[in-house]
């Protein structure tokens, strides 16, 4: 018996050991998988949901010396307001969303077009802007596009002078060579190191593409995408202006080919693979073989080559350097997507004009969708050495339908909108910009065009105060303050939620739900008790708002019979739609002082870090609903291990149980058979 029960026990803890580790060595599988995964791709590009950034504005704002942060437990109020204009559009079509756009030309290169400062471009889609304008210029001889803004036809002079520098023992000595029209200079051992001057403009030798423009903004998009880092997840714009050389000496001929004043030196110099050096780069190797074997070279120095026109090969170059989605579908949302949609929108309503229509923005979300990209303006087709093949005109979006051009009928200084219930403004205007070219942007032109429904396209190099001395050394031309203009919702310092830490998870309870003022037009987070009028929304008419009599708390406003028929308690979704509300509240001039607040169909949820603000009492947002699943199949396999180990845990002991009361009830019966059997003993007298 004794031999019985430890034989029993060793099985339950054999079987026991077996499972657990057997449930352990699944979920360590899992770990590895996922961690292998992740790390072997952002080896490759940066993940901005784990490395933090920061920005200190030091403009002329209302939110001079205050920071944003991407540290969770930072109480960002700037990064919070931004999302919350993001979060409250989702069901808004793209072309109504104000997309702050900058040209990269005049705002951020200037004169530096080094791969260093091209690998910065994705630094302005953390700041906060959208669409961002490039200048794109054909290399005929390569038959690429360049980000530099001059021809690099190197003499043959210079070519053998950059032939002694590449050759040189010593790379990391900088030295520099020079004639009439270049300056270029090498700092270390790589291609990448040479740097070639023209005009005080400066490039890197074959660093200065456009596929290494794409991939600095392919590791933004891959570290913000949804699922991955979803509070920072949204959908940017490319828009290329595209140029020939105008240094480049071509010349067009009747039968389709190019006439180039071509340096032979230089190609052959390209060409040259120098097996005594560190200096290896395949893929431009490659493309100057197929440059040289292009071109008819009639004389070692400087020549014409002849080239017929090529194509463009943009939809190729963009299809090559963006990765693709968590998916593995396209990032991309294209016109022969949009034909598409637009085919089957008119298939669900018959009677729908759908050719201006374009999709909501969390429709392409879903969709893993995260850039767009349309073209700008073209140098004249007299001049033009490459054409557009029916792959680009697929991919890339005309000008006229996303408004390439950046073209207003309204100067930034002449901005104005007074909205009224009949006529509110801009309330058509699709893909709607607003250029400071004359005139640099202050941060209060720059809101008010946003106020008014217009995207601030920022062209100057210098947003700062010349009368200030203040100066951010990472952003010296504080183009990080020009996107604090296009936050037309929260009020500055709002909202007044603070992060909760520790035991103390929720601070500040009472300011949980958003009131608009009527002298600002600007939001802030009120105590959810407080009486307030309601801010009604009419529901067949985008613009049209009133205000309640009644004054209620927070919740008796979510109430369905708080508004009138017809009308729903709603908040401001676009900077015109909140224009419009601000119109309604100046009309209760007798009602309502210049002070007084109205609840908008804003409330924080609770959540660990404080930052979801949604709509209605049972809103969520739609971000959140990612954060749990980033490993699902980890946190399946650990609650199925735990039932598996907790059912048969239960097991061993209920037939442990049951056998050592099965034999205490054998014994008890054994000891009362004995006791019957002794009363019944007699002794027998012999007959």
């Amino acid at each position: 018996m004794l031999l019985q029960y430890h034989l029993t026990s060793i099985q339950f803890l054999l079987s026991f050991i077996f499972i657990q580790s057997t449930c352990q060595a699944q979920l360590d599988q899992q770990q590895w998988h996922q961690q292998f995964s992740s790390s072997s791709v952002s080896s490759m590009t940066p993940s901005y949901s784990v490395y933090t950034h920061s920005f200190t504005y030091l403009g002329n704002t209302p939110y001079q010396n205050q920071s944003s942060s991407s540290s969770p437990m930072a109480n960002d109020q700037i990064a919070t307001a931004l999302r919350v204009q993001r979060d409250i559009a989702v069901n808004v079509t793209v072309d109504q969303l104000v997309q702050p756009a900058i040209d990269l030309s005049t705002a951020f290169f200037g004169q530096n077009f080094t791969n260093s400062k091209i690998n910065q471009v994705d630094t302005l889609l953390l700041m906060g802007y959208k669409r961002l304008v490039v200048d794109l210029y054909w290399d005929p001889l390569m038959s690429d596009w360049q980000v530099c803004p001059f021809f690099m036809n190197l003499t043959s002079s210079l070519s053998s002078s950059m032939n002694e520098i590449k050759n040189s023992k010593d790379h990391s000595l900088p030295s520099a060579a020079s004639d009439m029209a270049f300056t270029v200079t090498t700092t270390g051992n790589r291609d990448t190191d040479i740097l070639v001057q023209k005009d005080g403009y400066v490039c890197n030798y074959q660093r200065s593409k456009f596929r290494d423009f794409l991939e600095s903004i392919d590791n933004y998009l891959y570290s913000t995408e949804e699922g991955r880092a979803s509070q920072k997840t949204d959908i940017i714009s490319i828009i290329m202006n595209l140029h020939e050389y105008a240094d480049a000496n071509i010349r067009v001929s009747d039968n389709d080919t190019i006439t180039i004043a071509a340096a032979a030196g230089a190609i052959a110099d390209i060409r040259h693979n120098n097996t005594n050096s560190n200096i290896t780069n395949t893929r431009n190797s490659n493309d100057a073989t197929n440059a040289f074997s292009r071109a008819t070279i009639a004389s070692p120095l400087l020549s014409e080559a002849v080239v017929p026109i090529a194509d463009s090969h943009l939809s190729q170059i963009i299809s090559a350097s963006l990765s693709l989605s968590s998916t593995q579908s396209s990032r991309v949302y294209t016109p022969k997507n949009l034909t598409a949609d637009r085919e089957q929108m008119q298939a669900l309503h018959n009677k729908m004009e759908t050719s201006f229509w374009w999709p909501e923005w969390l429709n392409l979300i879903d969709r893993k969708v995260q850039i767009i990209f349309g073209f700008g303006t073209f140098d004249p087709p007299v001049s033009r050495t490459f054409k557009l093949t029916s792959f680009d005109n697929d991919m890339i979006f005309s000008a006229s339908s996303i408004n390439g051009l950046m073209n207003t009928t309204t100067a930034a200084t002449d901005v104005a909108c007074s909205p009224t219930l009949s006529s509110p403004v801009n309330s058509n205007v699709s893909w709607a910009f607003v250029s400071d070219r004359i005139r640099p942007f202050t941060y209060f032109s720059a809101n008010n065009a946003t106020q008014c429904g217009y995207s601030p396209y920022f062209t100057h190099a210098n947003y700062s105060d010349s009368a200030s001395s203040i100066h951010n050394v990472d952003d010296t031309g504080h183009l990080s303050d020009n996107v604090l203009s296009t936050i037309w919702s929260w009020d500055i310092n709002e909202p007044a939620v603070t992060p909760g830490q520790g035991n103390n998870m929720y601070h500040n309870n009472q300011k949980r739900c958003a009131a608009i003022v009527k002298s600002t037009g600007r939001w802030r987070s009120m105590d959810c008790n407080g009486y307030y009028r309601v801010a009604c929304k009419r529901m067949d008419a985008p613009y049209d708002w009133l205000v309640t009599n009644d004054t209620v708390t927070y919740d008796y406003a979510l109430s369905p019979d708080i508004c009138p028929q017809h009308y729903t308690f709603d908040v401001p979704r676009l900077p015109r739609d909140n224009t419009a509300l601000r119109f309604a509240l100046s009309k209760m001039e007798n009602k309502l002082k210049e002070d007084d607040k109205v609840w908008i169909n804003l409330n924080l949820v609770y959540t660990a870090d404080d930052s979801c603000w949604v709509i209605g009492r049972y809103g969520n947002c739609w971000w959140l609903q990612e954060t749990g699943q980033r490993f699902p199949g980890l946190v399946t396999t650990s609650i199925v291990s735990g039932l598996i180990i907790l059912i048969l845990v239960g097991f061993f002991v209920w037939v442990k149980c049951a056998r050592l009361i099965r034999n205490r009830h054998s014994k008890s019966r054994k000891a009362m058979v004995k006791k019957m059997l002794a009363k019944r003993e007699y002794v027998t007298v012999p007959a």
